[in-house]
């Protein structure tokens, strides 16, 4: 979508610092036109003496805020991949099926620009450009025609036959973490060594430096306390002043969410009753490892925040994964 009630580009150059402008420009008020007027009852512009300018730059100043013009059908989704499958059936039952997806997903949605109309071009949200996936499935051998009681008969042999192990690994990169709006990537703010085992996890340098709005620049108390210093050259966000736009796409490749390596294993039993039934008993269990996943958790994104480029893996929501799952499964086919 796209807001149809913004000042113009030149207008909100006049504004932003970055482009010569001055905040106090936008932020100094004037009279307000629409006070004790009929149509504007339960609303600020009711009562309000005075507005600010950038609202009656509005090419609607009679709406306080935006209106949003739906259905442009400008955005873009578009996904490249390669992918690699290997099929081995062996002796003694065994075989293997193995995936391999290198890919990449990029969205154009949105604006970091919406005065110039700049779309924002990035990660979409569900790109993961490593994915490898692993089956193996056993047929035991035992029972009718196998290695083991291959003579077996009767219910001895209906005891040893139909016996077939399987397990699934999934390995995959994790998703791109989302990134702040109003904050200028000076350098790659990536932690080599992200430790997702700990009380608070950190995704990102935690040194930011904050514009305001006259042009001065400070770095935030949390950055200092986290040993940033004071040098500028150490930082890898700022901070930017009101009515700056956002330069920075909505994700970035090279921080990203948590991953796990997943594994899932059954061992099942087929029993041929008759010539009309067959009968199985599955016991399977999911996440077999019990790794913890908390791939759904994204870093703070609050740069006035002090756990700015954390998650707490200990809040994390239950909707993330599971523990360890063991069921007992029983079919009949006829």
């Amino acid at each position: 979508n796209k807001d149809s009630n913004l000042p113009t580009l030149a207008y909100r150059k006049t504004c932003n610092i970055l482009e010569g402008g001055l905040p106090a420009n936008c932020q100094a008020t004037t009279p307000n036109p629409y006070k004790g007027l009929a149509p504007f009852i339960g609303t600020g512009f009711y009562t309000a003496n005075t507005v600010q300018k950038f609202q009656m730059a509005r090419p609607f100043p009679q709406y306080n805020g935006n209106l949003n013009q739906r259905g442009l059908n400008q955005g873009k989704i578009w996904y490249n991949s390669m992918q690699v499958t290997y099929n081995q059936r062996f002796s003694g039952g065994l075989n293997l099926l193995a995936n391999y997806t290198w890919s990449k997903q990029i969205e154009r949605w949105g604006f970091t620009d919406p005065y110039a109309e700049v779309f924002q071009q990035g990660l979409y949200y569900m790109d993961r450009p490593h994915i490898f996936k692993t089956t193996f499935v056993y047929e035991l051998p035992f029972g009718k025609g196998r290695r083991f009681g291959g003579g077996a008969s009767g219910f001895l042999g209906k005891l040893l036959s139909g016996w077939q192990a399987t397990t699934f690994f999934n390995q995959s990169s994790g998703e791109p973490a989302d990134l702040p709006g109003n904050v200028l990537m000076l350098k790659d703010p990536k932690v080599k060594d992200v430790d997702w085992k700990a009380h608070q996890v950190r995704g990102w340098s935690p040194c930011v430096l904050r514009m305001d709005n006259s042009g001065n620049v400070t770095p935030q108390s949390f950055s200092l306390a986290a040993g940033c210093g004071a040098d500028h050259a150490n930082y890898a966000w700022l901070l930017l002043p009101a009515y700056a736009p956002n330069v920075n796409s909505s994700r970035s490749p090279n921080i990203r969410k948590h991953h796990a390596f997943t594994m899932d294993s059954s061992l099942s039993k087929m029993t041929t009753i008759g010539e009309r039934f067959r009968f199985q008993l599955g016991l399977e269990a999911f996440n077999v490892m019990n790794h913890n996943y908390y791939g759904r958790e994204t870093f703070n994104t609050n740069a006035n925040d002090a756990n700015f480029g954390t998650i707490f893996p200990h809040r994390a929501s239950s909707q993330n994964g599971y523990p360890r799952q063991v069921q007992v499964r029983i079919k009949l086919f006829w």
